[in-house]
């Protein structure tokens, strides 16, 4: 229930606090909440004012934090998920407002799990080049199991289609085919996906080792007969699955291409 105004930070969670920020008011912060690596929170029902160029929720790979109930006005929101390595079991559950998965590699690593509920939003920004690909690379589990009324979405970070123009530029920019590079389930990882959106991903990338790596929008590379794919629906990507692996047995079924 507490206000907070005119602050570069509203709100910024570190060095192993546990917080609980509910019910607050936002108004004209560079960053309303700042969840930092290392700190966990439960954010939720806090309501966020902001004009362009401010930002409501920034989030560290490592930051133990969950949204549900805010609400944003005056300018696109998102939570911003800086790459690197989540900790722990996660789960994204705000709706109405994109999870965005900043430029490089978010790692759910082995032991843990992201869980995504239906109706959530996540868009990728895009390559930065060539050789920095935009990717979730799952070694654990991901669990995003929407529903046929409230399907997730996992789309470009210029799709202004779903959950708004989270870049705030209007019509200046669109999205295409290859904007963000793959959803990767790496070998070992398990999980599921169901009822789920995924366009505008797909691109290939390249590394000085190894030259052109193949991926695909929702790329599988288990070893095994996981993860669990069914009714999906892949558009608008240069590569919709790609399958690759000794092993790996993937069956995806009620899905359209």
């Amino acid at each position: 229930g507490d206000a907070f105004t005119n602050n570069t930070n509203g709100v910024h969670v570190v060095n192993g606090a546990s917080a609980t920020i509910s019910g607050g008011a936002f108004t004209n912060n560079t960053t309303a909440v700042w969840g930092d690596s290392g700190g966990s929170a439960t954010v939720s029902g806090n309501t966020i004012t902001m004009t362009a160029g401010q930002q409501a929720f920034l989030r560290g790979a490592g930051f133990q934090g969950n949204y549900s109930g805010n609400t944003v006005s005056g300018a696109e929101a998102a939570i911003e998920v800086q790459s690197g390595t989540m900790a722990g079991n996660t789960t994204w559950g705000q709706v109405g407002i994109p999870y965005v998965i900043d430029n490089g590699t978010l790692t759910v690593p082995a032991g843990s799990t992201l869980t995504i509920q239906p109706g959530v939003v996540v868009k990728f920004k895009p390559n930065v080049s060539y050789y920095s690909p935009t990717q979730l690379n799952v070694l654990g589990s991901l669990v995003a199991n929407g529903t046929a009324q409230q399907p997730i979405t996992f789309t470009s970070y210029l799709d202004d289609t779903v959950a708004g123009d989270t870049n705030g530029d209007g019509n200046a920019t669109t999205p295409a085919a290859g904007d963000w590079a793959r959803i990767l389930f790496n070998t070992g990882a398990t999980g599921s996906v169901s009822y789920a959106v995924i366009r505008y991903g797909g691109n290939a990338y390249q590394t000085s080792s190894n030259g052109i790596n193949e991926v695909g929008a929702l790329d599988i590379e288990t070893g095994s007969t996981q993860p669990t794919l069914a009714n999906l629906t892949i558009t608008d990507s240069i590569t919709g699955i790609y399958i690759a692996g000794s092993g790996t047995t993937a069956t995806v079924t009620a899905s359209t291409f």
